[in-house]
This record gives structure tokens, C-alpha cells and sequence, in this order.
């Protein structure tokens, strides 16, 4: 929570330290794409994607190893251990653009690759106790996976349109997905029912976080705003106006305290999590 990575147009990756707003250092990724970033839950290591998978170390700056290419979005296991990427850059690459893939993160070694969208993979999310994967995409359905196995364990349909978010609670009952179309979906993941459909915002919705063990969603829109929403009920509870420009995605902290948010102005927001308030 001392840190935030951010990356810009020019695919340089900046370190800030929360606490005064103070840039530390700079990441020059030799030209290489990215526009995805993810923090290991202990913040010893740092992953950046979208036309190469590298990791880094945030208290040097240095590279740590190249981990693979033609992936993207970013996603470390609860513990540290594994690693969740898609394939995003290019069609043209084996295995295409609908597949996840699991790295040891300690070797870089290849686990496992799980394949069964038919569409661009746009996110992928853990669950908080690391037994389920879900992961996102065009062809407008979220999957669910076992991690330890690879094994599919349902499809999520109901969303007409690409889904470009996806969140999973921490003990793993809940999943929210949010599409380019603007609305969200709360599923039961044991049975796959889709439980609520939040309807508030009229465009892309770019993020989403549970709160409070899963009391709260958190939605980010293409209109600047972040939506907290009642799990329970549905109900909006708060609209908040945090950027000038659309949000482009949003980070809890590992202790669920802080939440980052980055935006096309430029900026980058850090909040509180204080029970909803």
C-alpha cells in the first residue's frame, strides 16, 4: 500500500509513493507495449503487459525476466505463486487470443493454458482465497476456472455485448462483470445464476472491486465516475465524481484499505475504503 505503478502513452512505467504523491522512480521498458499493470499481494514484484508478460522489481526498477509474449492482463494468485495472463496483442500467434494461461512465478515456467472463449480475453480476476479464476471477454462471457486443476467449471452468459471487467469476492461466492455497454452482472458462482443487473451507467464500465468481504461493488465508468453499489440489494448507494476523463481501470491494495484509479486526463486517484462511506 506504500506504492502505486502507473503506465502512460508512452509505455514508461512510473513509481509513486502514496503517502505525498512523490514520484521515485522510472521503469523504461526498452519501447516495449504495455497498458496493464499488477502488483504481487506481498509487492516484491511487478508485472506489465499487453505485447510482452516482464516482471520487475519496484525497490530497483530492474527487470526480474521476460515472462511471455503476446500476453497481457495481468493477474497474481493470493499468494504469490502463480500467475494469470491472456493473450490479447496480435490474432496471429499460436494458441490465439482466447486463452488463459498459468505461470510459476518463482521459474516462469508454463502450468497450464485453458482455453474455451471464443473472443478476446479483456480480464482476468482471482478470487480473494485463490480457488477460482474468472476470466472476461468479447464473445460477451465470463468462465470460471478452477486454478489448481485448469479445469472450466461454468459459463457465464447473459451480457449482450463485450465484457470488459470482471471481479471475483473473496471467498469466492460472487462474481461481478461489467460490459462495454454499460451494464453489470453479480453472479452466484457455485450455480452460475445471475443474481442482480445494475443498470446505472450508460457506457463502459472499465472496473470493478468488491468491498467489505463482499458487501460493497465498486464500478468504474467511461464517464469518470465510480459507482459503489449494495450487494445485498442492488441499490446505488453513492456516485462519485473522481476523474475529468474516462476511468481506465482501478487497483484495491492488498489489505483492502486503498484503491487507485487511472484515468485518460492523466491522472491517477487514490481513496480510502472506509466501509462504504
Amino acid at each position: 500500500g506504500t506504492l502505486v505503478a502507473s503506465v502512460g502513452t508512452d509505455y514508461t512505467i512510473l513509481l509513486w509513493d502514496v503517502a505525498t504523491g512523490t514520484e521515485l522512480r522510472g521503469i523504461d521498458p526498452d519501447s516495449v507495449m504495455m497498458d496493464n499493470l499488477g502488483y504481487s499481494p506481498d509487492g516484491t514484484l511487478l508485472a506489465s503487459g499487453y505485447f510482452e508478460v516482464m516482471l520487475w522489481d519496484p525497490a530497483t526498477g530492474e527487470k526480474v525476466r521476460d515472462l511471455a509474449y503476446d500476453h497481457a492482463y495481468v493477474a497474481f494468485s493470493p499468494d504469490g505463486s502463480k500467475m494469470a495472463t491472456a493473450r490479447s496483442a496480435s490474432e496471429n500467434v499460436s494458441g490465439g487470443r482466447d486463452a488463459v494461461t498459468f505461470w510459476d512465478v518463482a521459474t516462469g515456467d508454463e502450468l497450464s493454458t485453458l482455453k474455451g472463449h471464443t473472443g478476446r480475453i479483456i480480464a482476468v480476476a482471482f478470487s480473494g482465497d485463490g480457488t477460482l479464476l474468472a476470466s472476461a471477454a468479447s464473445d460477451t462471457t465470463v468462465r470460471l476456472w478452477d486454478p489448481a486443476s485448469g479445469v472450466a467449471l461454468r459459463t457465464l452468459r447473459g451480457h449482450s455485448t463485450s465484457v470488459e471487467s470482471v471481479a471475483v469476492s473473496s471467498d469466492g461466492s460472487l462474481v461481478a462483470s461489467g460490459s462495454i455497454s454499460g451494464d453489470i452482472r453479480l453472479w452466484d458462482a457455485a450455480t452460475g445464476k445471475e443474481l442482480l443487473l445494475l443498470t446505472d451507467h450508460n457506457n463502459d464500465v472499465n472496473g470493478l472491486a468488491f468491498l467489505e468481504d463482499g458487501r460493497f461493488l465498486l464500478s468504474a465508468g467511461w464517464d469518470g465516475k465510480l459507482r459503489l453499489w449494495d450487494v445485498a440489494t442492488g441499490e446505488r448507494v453513492r456516485t462519485m465524481s473522481a476523474h475529468e476523463k474516462p476511468i481506465t481501470g482501478i487497483s484495491l491494495s492488498a489489505d483492502g484499505t486503498l484503491l487507485a484509479t487511472s484515468s485518460e486526463d492523466g491522472t491517477i486517484g487514490i481513496w480510502e475504503v472506509d466501509g462504504g462511506e
